[in-house]
């Protein structure tokens, strides 16, 4: 087989998705979004750089390579994807694609590279495992239908938090209520989620709390008095607007297993079906049981899995 690198442009999305309907057939909707959001990365304000390999015999896209800045990620920490028509990655295309990315890599100076993969996706994870990448992680995907969502039973659970004192209030209340949220809600973020996610910078969490993603009306805080002791979340999906993402469940050590947690979901799940959401999506890591195990009773079940994979690159400068 004869192939040719080529960079990546706006006229080979419809291949690359078919490319990757092939190569991921248990995922459709999963692989639409993802072609949505690789459309809407600004180049000017990220890192990246995708190439498409075309077999010369057929004149078929046959590959697709990226390496690319995500979010709040530093410039040297770069995200890398591989999606390639079943049985050509070992066939030339992967090992090629890798390559000039990996080229890529050196003459940008990059770091580190991170992947998230489908654990089912076996052939790609022992490709890339074989040139460096670790697991560090397991990620499981998990949804629920709102539509049959039963949040009336569990009612009783934020009485009994309200009972307690502890008062639930969404973000826009809390920025009338005080000046400071911003600085106050980065210092409970990283209290909160710091024994499974990297601490975040206050930078990157402004950044991350302005975005369009996250939804002020979606978003909710839990306080005892003054101090503030949980929140959650919810995001838009860009360009779903039946889906909705919960994310950012989190309470302080000393108030957890008092069913706090709980009640700030169900304030989430009450939000998105107000908000017209007939889904909400929401990841957890295999290491959180009990994260796991609350949004199984709250209705979620599980759909994927993934792998978190990285490499630290030692460049020679």
């Amino acid at each position: 087989m004869a192939f040719v690198l080529r960079p990546f442009i706006e006229e080979y999305s419809e291949a690359v998705l078919a490319i990757a309907h092939a190569a991921i057939p248990y995922d459709p909707e999963g692989n639409q979004r993802w072609l949505r959001e690789r459309k809407q990365i600004d180049e000017q304000l990220f890192r990246r750089r995708h190439y498409v390999v075309v077999d010369t015999d057929t004149h078929d896209i046959v590959g697709y390579g990226a390496i690319e800045q995500q979010g709040s990620d530093p410039p040297q920490r770069l995200r890398l994807y591989l999606i390639v028509l079943p049985g050509y990655l070992r066939s030339g295309v992967g090992r090629a694609l890798y390559g000039r990315l990996m080229s890529d890599v050196e003459t940008l100076k990059v770091s580190s590279l991170w992947m998230q993969e489908y654990q089912q996706d076996t052939e790609l994870l022992g490709f890339v495992q074989e040139r460096g990448f670790v697991q560090t992680s397991l990620i499981r995907e998990l949804r629920l239908t709102l539509a049959k969502a039963n949040i009336t039973q569990m009612v009783s659970i934020v009485d009994r938090v309200a009972a307690r004192g502890i008062i639930i209030s969404s973000l826009e209340e809390e920025r009338l209520r005080s000046r400071n949220i911003a600085r106050r809600l980065h210092d409970l973020y990283n209290a909160v989620l710091d024994d499974v996610y990297t601490p975040l910078t206050f930078q990157d969490f402004v950044q991350r709390l302005d975005r369009p993603r996250i939804m002020p009306q979606g978003f909710f805080i839990a306080r005892k008095d003054d101090r503030l002791i949980g929140l959650s979340a919810l995001a838009y999906i860009e360009g779903d607007p039946e889906q909705a993402l919960q994310h950012w469940t989190g309470v302080l050590p000393d108030f957890r297993r008092q069913g706090i947690a709980t009640a700030l979901r169900l304030c989430t799940i009450d939000a998105a079906l107000r908000l017209g959401y007939k889904t909400l999506t929401t990841f957890t890591n295999h290491s959180e049981p009990i994260t796991l195990a609350l949004n199984e009773k709250l209705g979620f079940h599980r759909l994927f899995a993934y792998v978190i994979l990285e490499k630290t690159v030692q460049n020679q400068s």
